[in-house]
Parts: structure tokens; sequence; C-alpha cells
């Protein structure tokens, strides 16, 4: 299992790694594309709205039931599913644009990187709480005898 340090830098890494296939792709682009792509960007950021309510809505459930792999497990799946739901729309977006398909896959693959390393390093959390969970239920039953 990996430990938390080193997923914050694969998934820092991922990032780095996205932009950069992000820019080659945007370069790619005619100068007319770029302004189209430029105007259909939503005005309000709906994914980081979503992304801090979900953390929120986490942080709120964690102070007031505990930490426990159930609420970080729950929160993984509302994370990726509203990830995936803002790719999927972020792609139909530019598919109407008529980007070419070459920019859309370069594009997705950099969205996919960066959505990989948040799966892995959710996932060494995950594992680790479950552990700590685990042995703290061990503990509870051995001290109740």
């Amino acid at each position: 299992m990996l430990d938390s340090t080193t997923t914050m830098f694969l998934f820092f890494g991922a990032m780095v790694a996205s932009q950069i296939i992000g820019r080659k792709a945007l370069n790619t682009l005619t100068p007319e594309q770029k302004l189209a792509l430029m105007e259909s960007s939503p005005k309000i950021p709906w994914t980081l709205i979503f992304i801090a309510v979900a953390y929120g809505v986490q942080s709120w459930l964690s102070g007031r039931f505990g930490h426990s792999a159930t609420f970080l497990g729950g929160f993984m799946l509302v994370l990726m599913c509203g990830l995936l739901l803002s790719y999927f729309l972020m792609f139909r977006r530019f598919q109407k644009l008529g980007l070419p398909a070459s920019y859309l896959r370069t594009f997705m693959i950099g969205q996919s990187i960066v959505l990989l390393a948040l799966v892995v390093m959710f996932w060494s959390s995950y594992s680790s709480i479950r552990d700590i969970d685990a042995t703290t239920q061990k503990l509870l039953n051995e001290t109740t005898r």
C-alpha cells in the first residue's frame, strides 16, 4: 500500500502532466477553435462548486460522526461520479463545437490521468482508514470482554 505522501505527490504529478498534455493539445487548435472553446466555457465553475459542497458535507459528517472508512468511501464514490459526469458533459460540449478528434482524445487522456491518480490517492486513504477502523474495533472487542 502506498503512503499518503507518495499518493499526494503522485496526484500533483498527474495534475502537472495533465496541464502539459492539455497545453500541447490546445496548441493544435486554430485561433477560431480556441475562441469557440473559450466562449463555450461555463461562466460558473460548477465542478469546483460540486467538489466544495461534497467536501463540506463529508467534513461535516466526519466531524459529527467521526472519521470512518464508510464516510470516506461514500465521499469517494460521490466525488468520482460527479467528476465523471463533469468530464462527460465537457466532452459533449467539445464535440458540439466541432473540435478535432485528436484534440478531444488528447484532452481526455490528460483528464483521465488526473482521475486515475485521484482514485489511487483516495484508495490509499480509504485502505488506511479501513485498517484503523478494524484495529479500533478489535481493541474495543477485547476491552469489553
